[in-house]
């Protein structure tokens, strides 16, 4: 046999009757040119000024032989190696490297060379079947024996490797049979189960392709070259040709650009038979065709796919917390979510009680926001909730200083009332007691205590509300059964916090009277743990409602770099003031005639046009929660309360003195409130997904945010230490692609041709073939295809609608960077 190798040459193996003319070993080497007088001699001892792989080039005659880039070359045998028998033993390749286990890892120069080692066993085969790439080149040779006899049929793959041809099946990814034609073809192409069908097809003019190895492996396949056609599946009639069928249906459901696909059941099949037996039957294309024309489009399965990190949508926050949460992430090298959130309830802590969102006469919602940065350690955490409460410390040092002077003017007013307690029992005088001064009161604003009673103390003596501020919040969840005593968790009482109910703590007598709070709000800002904190929600807070309550943000890890980037004195003065100017807010006074001026909070009304937007969002929002289940319905419900209480935050960040919610504000809030719903899915499913899932999930995840969600298999297999060459990387992918992360593409340019993968969220956007450079394209923001999109507003120019909100499209992405040819 010999091998065809792009250039016209055909190398064949040395052999006792034609050794290698420049060593004259009858193994190892390999010749070209015509038998007996061969052209030229591919050498693995003898060096010349040909090099190529491990061995050398020898020009016998002048006829302008040159290396070609596509010559797949033995490899040169080392000094301490033996030849296993003759040309046939070359040196072992790694099984695992190549995507398969093969028991047999000898590497042969040439595809014909691999398949006639069987020949001893099984003798010559029967049937060839090759696969080529792109660009035409033979990566996977199937070989079939028919039954004869004693002996079974029999298929074995072959493939190509960087060192020459083994005995095993190629790496996940593989092509389509007949791909070159494919690519070449228009309109309809049929899909069968095995060659000899596809073959049987193309003798009558058609497109026919399969997918190598059997009916249980079209998954190892690429199958993004069908995208947007029109395909007929035409199954063999038995168990295998039905799961095949609904193999290739769901894959094909997968593909961004679906195609538009039938699946012919043809008429007089007989049980086993495929399309082979259908036309030796006497039946015609013409029949075909009429069968084809009479059936109708199947439906694709919609798949579930797996949900990437979306990066934070910091545009959606008021433009002064935007500017600080990008500068701040840049500064301490961090996701901006890892600012953004305590951002947010800081912000909200410090409106508290005073302010409050009417959206109908018995639905009101507080700025009250539990914000909880899930992220292993490492990951910047703590610096950046620093920058944010940095503002916010100072003026509690500011409190504390004053209280202590409040304290020393009290101290001497509680001396005289002891004095003159004492003198009045002693007198035993029938007047009432001496009135006692009024101890001052800290105002805190920030909590780390977190037991109910610490809180409810606090409340007290600040009733616009606290922060509860912890670097890691096990210990708050730990808190909740602190005081339970067999009468009821304290979770309730903290869920009382986040609907600003009421608190009440029933103290030791010693301690005095109960602790009551109206008008409780408590913002929450922390960090944890993923593992920490899938053990702390156990099924009893979970099943409360209490981990629904909790707005989750889950980055992906990043590596530390070193920066130069601090956030600006502007910056910082701008993010300051708003603080500072939410903690100024005063209540209003209840004037009713049963409130007596108590104090109580101002109430903001949304705009005409938000109120029509909050409308058509808590029904699309509610009949979206149909399908969720589970923690995610739990979170998905709590959802479109969050949406008004971001709109508040919104609203008085951005003015503190505002009386409405914008629809524009609302807007932004609702497109923040999406993003946090994705975020639930990705952290409820990944608490319950496998060691594997969470390898690909991560690897998902790495490919978004280092590589603008595609990615070439070289370049990942450079850019992985735990995937350090391309057959593994291409293995991976292949992983992703049946877990249904993303799919295959196809890049050309004018000179090359290749294959990069690219993320479900990315490939609605992007085109299939592109001649663009690597270096145009331009970071995108992942989109996730199932998760509802609203409309994200830049923050400048205010939105500003005419009439009832219109659909607006989600943020469109870019083309993939950093493309190279696999």
């Amino acid at each position: 046999m010999s091998h065809h190798e792009g250039n016209g040459a055909e190398w064949r193996e040395a052999s006792k009757g034609e050794p290698c003319p420049v060593c004259e070993r009858p193994d190892w080497c390999a010749v070209t040119g015509p038998e007996g007088n061969p052209d030229a001699a591919y050498c693995m001892r003898t060096p010349s000024d040909h090099p190529k792989g491990d061995g050398w080039i020898h020009r016998l005659k002048d006829h302008g032989l040159a290396p070609s880039s596509h010559q797949s070359a033995p490899r040169r045998k080392s000094a301490t190696s033996k030849a296993q028998s003759t040309a046939k033993a070359l040196p072992k390749a790694k099984p695992s490297d190549n995507g398969v286990g093969s028991k047999d890892a000898t590497v042969y120069p040439t595809a014909e060379a691999a398949v006639a080692s069987y020949a001893q066993q099984l003798g010559n085969p029967d049937c060839l079947w090759r696969y080529r790439d792109a660009d035409g080149e033979t990566v996977l040779v199937v070989a079939r024996w028919d039954a004869t006899g004693e002996r079974k049929k029999t298929i074995r793959p072959v493939s190509r490797t960087a060192g020459g041809w083994i005995k095993a099946q190629a790496p996940a990814g593989r092509p389509l049979y007949r791909l070159p034609e494919l690519l070449a073809s228009e309109g309809t192409v049929y899909v069968t189960e095995g060659e000899p069908a596809a073959d049987a097809l193309v003798a009558l003019g058609l497109t026919a392709t399969t997918s190598s190895t059997g009916s249980t492996a079209a998954v190892k396949s690429d199958w993004s070259p069908l995208a947007g056609r029109d395909v007929v599946i035409v199954p063999d009639n038995d168990e295998p040709g039905a799961k095949y069928r609904d193999a290739v249906l769901a894959l094909l459901g997968r593909l961004s650009n679906r195609p538009t696909v039938r699946v012919v059941e043809l008429p007089g099949l007989p049980a086993k038979g495929d399309a082979v037996d259908w036309l030796a039957a006497g039946h015609t294309a013409d029949e075909l065709a009429r069968v084809v024309e009479a059936t109708k489009p199947a439906e694709l399965p919609t798949p579930e796919r797996p949900l990437v990190y979306r990066p934070f949508p910091t545009h959606t926050l008021p433009p002064t917390m935007a500017r600080f949460v990008s500068e701040a992430a840049r500064a301490v090298g961090c996701d901006e979510a890892i600012v953004a959130m305590p951002a947010l309830a800081v912000a909200a802590g410090a409106i508290g009680a005073t302010r409050t969102l009417r959206l109908k006469r018995t639905w009101y919602e507080p700025a009250v926001l539990w914000c909880v940065v899930v992220s292993p350690s490492g990951a910047m955490k703590s610096q950046g909730r620093k920058l944010v409460l940095a503002p916010i410390l100072r003026r509690q040092k500011k409190e504390l200083a004053a209280h202590r002077e409040a304290m020393r003017a009290f101290g001497p007013l509680q001396a005289i009332y002891e004095k003159d307690l004492a003198a009045w029992k002693k007198s035993k005088s029938s007047e009432p007691p001496p009135e006692a001064p009024e101890a001052p009161q800290l105002r805190e604003l920030l909590l780390s205590d977190t037991t109910v009673e610490a809180v409810a103390k606090a409340l007290y003596a600040n009733p616009r509300g606290v922060l509860l501020d912890r670097d890691e919040l096990a210990a708050w969840f730990g808190s909740f059964d602190a005081y339970k005593s067999g009468k009821g968790s304290d979770a309730q009482n903290w869920m009382n916090t986040h609907g600003a109910g009421y608190v009440k703590v029933n103290r030791s007598s010693a301690a005095g009277a109960p602790l009551f709070v109206e008008r409780a709000c408590v913002s929450v800002c922390g960090t944890i743990q993923p593992s920490i904190f899938t053990r702390a929600l156990s099924g009893e807070h979970r099943e409360s409602g209490f981990a629904a309550r909790l707005l989750v943000a889950n980055p992906p890890r990043r590596a530390k770099r070193w920066t130069d980037d601090e956030v600006s004195e502007a910056t910082e003065a701008t993010f300051t003031s708003a603080l500072l100017a939410l903690l100024d807010l005063e209540f209003g006074a209840d004037d009713s005639e049963e409130g007596e001026g108590d104090p109580i909070p101002r109430v903001l009304r949304l705009s005409p046009a938000a109120q029509r937007r909050f409308v058509a969002f808590v029904n699309r929002h509610g009949a979206e929660g149909l399908e969720r289940d589970g923690d995610e319905a739990a979170a998905w419900s709590k959802l479109e309360g969050y949406a008004a209480r971001l709109a508040l935050v919104f609203a008085l960040f951005e003015d503190p003195d505002a009386v409405e919610v914008s629809d524009d504000q609302l807007a932004r809030a609702i497109t923040l409130v999406e993003w946090f719903a994705h975020e639930a899915a990705r952290f409820y499913r990944g608490a319950r997904e496998t060691d594997d899932e969470r390898r690909l999930r991560e690897l998902a995840d790495w490919i978004d945010t280092k590589h603008g969600g595609a990615i070439s298999p070289r370049k990942l297999a450079q850019g992985r230490r735990d995937l350090k060459t391309v057959e593994k990387a291409e293995a991976a992918i292949a992983e992703l692609i049946a877990a249904g992360y993303g799919e295959w593409r196809i890049k050309r340019t004018a000179t090359k041709s290749g294959r990069e993968f690219v993320l479900a969220s990315y490939a609605l956007s992007a085109p299939s073939t592109s001649t663009d450079s690597p270096d145009s394209a331009a970071p995108r923001e992942s989109v996730d295809v199932d998760a509802p999109l609203v409309a994200e507003i830049e923050p400048a120019p205010p939105f500003e609608p005419a009439g009832e909100p219109p659909p607006l499209p989600a943020e469109g992405v870019g083309d993939a960077d950093d493309w190279e040819a696999a």
